[in-house]
């Protein structure tokens, strides 16, 4: 189940949501709902790089990426680099 995977991965960003995240609505509850729900969640549902998927007798499997291989943490960062590059400028 990615659920449980990506439960304790949303833990760990909320701790340490990045500024550039939050700076299009000055760090709002509801922004930072929005962020993880259309950028992190939607992004980790969609990995098929990292991901791995749990089986019966509490072993997991690894998901194959496919054709079109997706990695939400590489696309994270790539995000937020370009976000601080224009902050930055």
């Amino acid at each position: 189940m990615r659920l449980l995977l990506l439960c304790s991965v949303l833990a760990a960003l909320l701790l340490t949501l990045p500024a550039s995240a939050l700076a299009h609505d000055k760090g709002t509850v509801q922004h930072k709902n929005k962020y993880l729900r259309s950028v992190v969640i939607e992004g980790y549902c969609r990995d098929n790089v990292r991901a791995w998927q749990l089986r019966g007798a509490a072993t997991y499997e690894r998901v194959e990426a496919g054709e079109d291989p997706v990695d939400a943490q590489q696309a994270l960062l790539f995000r937020h680099a370009a976000e601080y590059a224009r902050e930055t400028q």
